[in-house]
């Protein structure tokens, strides 16, 4: 192969001549064989370790470089540009490749996981995108088993900012990889955390910068999703329809038949649409069965986990999504 047919391995050069170029102070190591430089940033690493990892980066190390005696060189060293990866995208993934500390147990930040992932599936590095891949999908979940939606804290990875900012994130970062099983779970999630935006608690977040941050294609999706779940709360298709309904309370044998029937009156009227979707798949509230005999508490809570489950299985369909088996097939292995 010519010099002239390896432009991806050369610098790039601009009007102003070549570029400044920062030494990476996490990953320069003055035994490493190799440069890598992504944008403006060069670290100096190992071949054979990066080489283990990835079958991308071992092939293109065996390259017969020193035959081009144009292939640029800094310290002896042969310099491979990586164009279109980011320095800081490269930092996180040398960062677990070298390690400063031993069995770690912090969580990862998202950006980490994010950058591991990206780069893990462009040069195939296959244990490092199974790990990625089980701590984002251990946050969106494609079986319900517990409740959905937590909005104290993520349980794998560290997310700075708000739920909503994250679940843009996340959203992202799954269409932009292929991880279409988290999906659903990130739509709604925006859906039910899109109650106020900012210091405007009036506005729904909807209307905010985050949101805005999404493709148009995906807020229409998302907007649509919304309004698919409000549809089936309101007329007796979700996980609240016990509420909406007289053939459930007062149940067969309701010790009291006028109370558990203003009671449920009472909490429906007391539901506002934004309650209805925050509630499409959240978990049962105890406060319902403190308004109702025991007797109706077990039938609503039979029809409502009956329904919630029914709920979950459709979820992709309300954001125009593939059922759950289809999703998980196509996903990024």
């Amino acid at each position: 192969m010519s010099a002239s047919q390896r432009p991806s391995k050369r610098f790039r050069r601009d009007a102003d001549g070549l570029q400044d170029i920062t030494r990476s102070s996490d990953h320069w190591f003055d035994d490493g064989s190799i440069i890598l430089q992504a944008e403006s940033t060069q670290f100096r690493v190992g071949k054979s370790v990066l080489s283990v990892h990835s079958t991308v980066l071992r092939d293109l190390f065996s390259v017969a470089i020193p035959a081009d005696p144009g292939w640029p060189h800094v310290e002896g060293c042969p310099v491979f540009c990586l164009h279109g990866d980011s320095a800081k995208d490269w930092k996180h993934l040398l960062d677990v490749i070298y390690p400063k500390e031993c069995f770690t147990e912090e969580k990862p930040t998202f950006d980490s996981v994010a950058a591991i992932l990206r780069l893990s599936k462009k040069y195939d590095l296959p244990s490092f995108r199974a790990r990625s891949l089980a701590c984002i999908k251990a946050e969106f979940p494609t079986v319900l088993t517990q409740p959905f939606i937590d909005a104290t804290e993520w349980t794998r990875i560290r997310c700075p900012g708000d739920t909503f900012q994250a679940n843009v994130d996340f959203l992202k970062l799954a269409r932009e990889l292929g991880i279409y099983s988290i999906l659903p779970g990130a739509f709604y999630n925006l859906c039910a955390d899109c109650g106020v935006s900012g210091n405007n608690k009036c506005a729904p977040k909807f209307f905010c910068d985050v949101f805005n941050q999404l493709s148009p294609s995906d807020q229409a999706t998302c907007l649509k999703g919304y309004a698919k779940i409000l549809h089936a709360q309101v007329n007796g298709k979700g996980s609240v329809s016990w509420l909406r309904s007289n053939e459930i309370i007062p149940s067969d044998g309701c010790s009291n038949a006028e109370k558990c029937k203003t009671a449920i009156t009472c909490l429906a009227a007391g539901l506002t649409p934004h309650g209805l979707v925050s509630l499409f798949l959240d978990d049962w509230i105890s406060e319902w069965g403190n308004r109702l005999c025991s007797d109706c508490t077990v039938a609503a809570k039979a029809v409502f986990i009956a329904n919630r489950q029914q709920c979950w299985n459709e979820l992709p369909s309300y954001f125009s999504l593939p059922d759950w088996d289809q999703l998980l097939e196509m996903d990024l292995k």
